[in-house]
This record gives structure tokens, C-alpha cells and sequence, in this order.
């Protein structure tokens, strides 16, 4: 199973295995050194090979996902045997640092392991299962996968510093949150406000848009509780339900004397990835504060929303976003673009890929300007390189985190994964981002976002400058 995204992980150094207590099995001291040999090497035959045998019985399945990882990066990277044997060394060092051992130490025990490795260990890592034989033996508390995990970061850390290895539960988290996480509820945003607890933010088609909420509805009462008083975390719970039950809001309008009531059929409800606002009545703003399956999808009907309501300019704001779906980053910059290419890839071989810029973008002319920051990372920066090289938005803030590596998730036998580096990108004029970022037109000291803040106001003065031109 492959599932390309662009995340934002530590592009650097390789995962440092948490240190975890030795825990080894002591026999008695005796006071002859004789009888302590003759003990010791009884000790070996009849307790520690019988473990062994019973550590490969039932451990060696699990820690085959290192075999499988290896394979999975070798189809990404070629090795001479000179970098496997490299790579090996590396491995085993990282998981002597696992139980705090020094590993010179570990090197020198692995000859005493004297069986031959089984045939689906692949050639040039023999001494990488001769270490895990021995550390089971010897600490036998600690988990396969805590070997499993350190082997796998060492022997990627050279060709892939981005490379992590998620275990099942990890894995399925990622994929929760990129898929675009969901809740059971109205679709709308709740903030406090001088008339009471506001509704700040309507999402397009969900049920309260479709039950004829609207900004700026403050809510009375919640199934015939009154909001007074009552605290906005403990609103949004009772708000919330089962999916397909109804909750009944009185709410009253801005502008209105009268409230009304509103009932709405809860449903399963996308998290959202953006939060919008016209400024002054013909300046939008968006702030994009992430990117999963769905942010493309979201970000159109937001866009359509605020065209049909008149909007002469637009306000990106990707300041910390962290990236994610590169799908949607394509999507998202190819609204705003008439032709050619929203960015283009290297592959680990050397193979170009373009992403062509998407037919039909709602706003190739709209006034726009972006706003980023050191926080704006992988996916953000594909948009922000896109429209800044093809001269369609002028960039405001900080220099961009410099993540433009493109990695992909490898599903392993057991459930477990590889987030692993599969490419490098570019922007549309050829300019590498990995560890460099994006500077922008404008440079800014980025301060918090909020409706008030340094970068917004100098973006939102140049963008109404170009408003006024295009009337003009």
C-alpha cells in the first residue's frame, strides 16, 4: 500500500532510539573462578540456546519488517556492498544504543552467534540479525519493535535522513489525520462575542448551512437550555451528537429583534482545513491551515462562496501550515493559475515528474497576495513557490521551513509502515526549496496570526492598492 504525501516531520538526523535500562540475568557469584567458567558455559548450553531457539521461533516474524524495509529502500537507492556493510554497522549501533550498551561491545559479541542467519535475512546483514539474537537473550523485557524501530533508522540514516518507521498505530493515525479527520455535528465554527456565543464560521453545504444558519447568529439556547452563562466548550459539546439526531437552536440574527428557531439533522462533518472572513466587503481572507485528502475539495466550494459574494481580492495566509496532501497543494495553486506547471519532481533515479497546473481554476486574475512564515512547510510552500514563480501573488512574511523533500508511506506485512523519501521537488522556474525555503517579495518579522497583525496589514494595504487599479 502507497499512499503519497507531503508531511512535516524533522527532515534531520536520524530517530534516536530511547535509551532503555538494561535488564540482564545474573546467576549466583561463585567463589571459585573454575567453578564460574564450568557454570557459565552449562549456563550457555542448557538455559541460553533453548531461549534463543524460542526467541527465533516466535520473534523472527516480527522482526522481519527490517528485512522488508531494507528491500523497500533498496528499491528506492541501489548499494554497492561497501554501503551495506556500512549501513549494517549502523544499524547494529543504533540498537546497542537502545538498551544503553556500548556498542564496540555489541560488535565484538556478535561472532559468538554462531548459526547461520536464516535465508530471509539479505546478504550484508547477518551481523544485523547476530545483534538482535544477542539483545533479545539479554534483554528479553524489551520489545521486538524497540530493536525492530532502531535497526530500520540506522540502516536508512545515510540515504534518508526523513525516513521513520511507524508502527501499525502510528500508521493508522497518519492516514486518519491526512484522510481529513471527521466529528458528529453542524459544520460550523462557535466563538464568544459581545452578544454571546456567535456563530463565527458556516461550512459550505454541511447542515447548518443547509438549515439556514448564517454568520453572525448568536445562539440562545441549545434544545431549550439557555446559553447564558454557560461556557463556549460545554456549547460545542451539547451542539455536537450522535449522527442523524436533531438539535434545535434559537438563535438571533445580527440586525434582528426577534430570534428564530433552527433545527438541524446532525451528520458526519469533515474537519476543516480553513477558516475565511471578508475584511472590508471586497477583500477575502483565507487562512489555510493545513493540507489533508479533502483541503482541494474545501478550499473550492470556500473560494465559490466568496467569488459569488463579490470579493475584488484575496488574502492567503499558510503561515505555520504544516503541509500534508500534495494532491490538494496542486489543486489549490491551479485555482489561481491559467497554464503550465505547479511544480515538478526528481525522483531518487533521476526521473522528472511535473504537475501540470489543473484546468478550469476559479481565479486566474483575482488580486491576490500570500502571507507564510518559518512554520509554512512542504505542501504550503508548493503553493507559495507556484504562484510566486509564476508571478501571480506577491509573497509577505518570513522565509519558508525549506521542506522540499516528497516522501511516501511503504505498508509493511505487519501493519507497520515506512515514511520514506521518494523524490526531490522543485518550483515551476527550477528553484530547489530543500533546506533553503522560499523568501519572500516582502520580507516581515512574522508576529501571531490574528486579524490585526503586522504582516496581514501590510499585505492587505498592497493588496487593496491593486484592487483600486484594476477599477481604475
Amino acid at each position: 500500500m502507497e499512499t503519497r504525501l507531503f508531511l512535516t516531520m524533522d527532515p534531520t538526523g536520524i530517530e534516536t532510539p530511547v535509551a532503555a535500562t538494561p535488564v540482564r540475568h545474573h546467576g549466583r557469584i561463585f567463589t571459585t573462578f573454575a567453578l564460574f567458567v564450568v557454570l557459565t558455559i552449562l549456563s550457555r548450553v542448557l538455559l541460553v540456546a533453548p531461549l534463543e531457539q524460542r526467541t527465533e521461533a516466535t520473534d523472527d516474524g516480527r522482526f522481519a519488517t527490517v528485512w522488508e524495509a531494507w528491500r523497500a529502500l533498496g528499491e528506492e537507492i541501489a548499494r554497492d556492498d561497501s554501503e551495506t556493510a556500512t549501513a549494517a554497522a549502523r544499524a547494529v549501533r543504533q540498537m546497542a544504543i537502545v538498551v544503553n550498551e556500548d556498542p564496540v561491545s555489541l560488535s565484538d559479541r556478535l561472532p559468538t552467534i554462531s548459526s547461520p542467519a536464516p535465508p530471509s535475512v539479505p546478504d550484508g546483514l547477518q551481523d544485523v540479525w547476530r545483534a538482535w539474537r544477542l539483545l533479545k537473550v539479554d534483554y528479553a523485557d524489551l520489545s521486538t519493535e524497540s530493536f525492530s524501530r532502531a535497526a530500520i533508522a540506522g540502516l536508512g540514516a545515510d540515504s534518508d535522513p526523513a525516513l521513520r518507521y511507524l508502527s501499525p498505530d502510528e500508521f493508522e493515525d497518519i492516514l486518519d489525520y491526512f484522510a481529513g479527520d471527521t466529528y458528529e455535528g453542524i459544520g460550523a465554527f462557535v466563538t464568544e462575542s459581545e452578544r454571546g456565543p456567535m456563530i463565527d464560521e458556516v461550512f459550505t453545504d454541511e447542515p447548518a448551512d443547509k438549515a439556514g444558519l448564517v454568520e453572525g447568529d448568536v445562539i440562545l439556547s441549545v434544545d431549550g437550555v439557555s446559553t447564558d452563562g454557560l461556557e463556549l466548550e460545554r456549547i460545542v459539546e451539547i451542539v455536537k451528537g450522535p449522527l442523524g439526531s436533531n438539535v434545535e437552536l434559537l438563535v438571533l440574527s445580527k440586525g434582528e429583534t426577534a430570534p428564530r428557531t433552527v433545527v438541524i439533522t446532525r451528520a458526519t462533518v469533515p474537519g476543516p482545513s480553513l477558516r475565511s472572513e471578508i475584511l472590508d466587503g471586497e477583500i477575502a481572507y483565507i487562512w489555510l491551515f493545513r493540507f489533508h485528502r479533502e483541503s482541494g475539495d474545501e478550499f473550492h466550494k470556500k473560494l465559490r462562496s466568496l467569488i459569488d459574494q463579490g470579493i475584488r481580492g484575496l488574502v492567503l495566509d499558510m503561515r505555520e501550515n504544516p503541509g500534508g496532501s500534495l494532491g490538494s497543494a496542486s489543486q489549490i495553486a491551479s485555482e489561481f493559475l491559467s497554464d503550465g506547471i505547479v511544480m515538478y519532481e526528481i525522483s531518487n533515479n533521476g526521473e522528472r515528474q511535473d504537475w501540470a497546473v489543473r484546468y478550469g481554476g476559479l481565479a486566474p486574475e483575482l488580486p491576490l497576495v500570500v502571507i507564510v512564515s518559518g512554520g509554512s512547510a512542504s505542501a504550503a510552500e508548493v503553493v507559495a513557490g507556484a504562484l510566486q514563480a509564476h508571478r501571480r501573488a506577491r509573497l509577505f512574511g518570513s522565509t519558508t521551513y525549506g521542506k522540499g523533500s516528497v516522501q511516501t508511506f511503504r505498508q509493511l506485512s505487519d501493519g507497520s509502515a515506512l515514511y520514506i523519501t521518494i523524490a526531490r521537488w522543485y518550483t515551476p522556474d527550477g528553484e530547489a526549496i530543500q533546506n533553503r525555503g522560499i523568501t519572500p517579495d516582502v520580507s516581515i518579522p512574522v508576529l501571531r496570526r490574528s486579524p490585526t497583525d503586522v504582516p496581514l496589514i501590510i499585505a492587505y494595504t498592497e493588496l487593496l492598492e491593486m484592487v483600486n487599479s484594476v477599477r481604475e
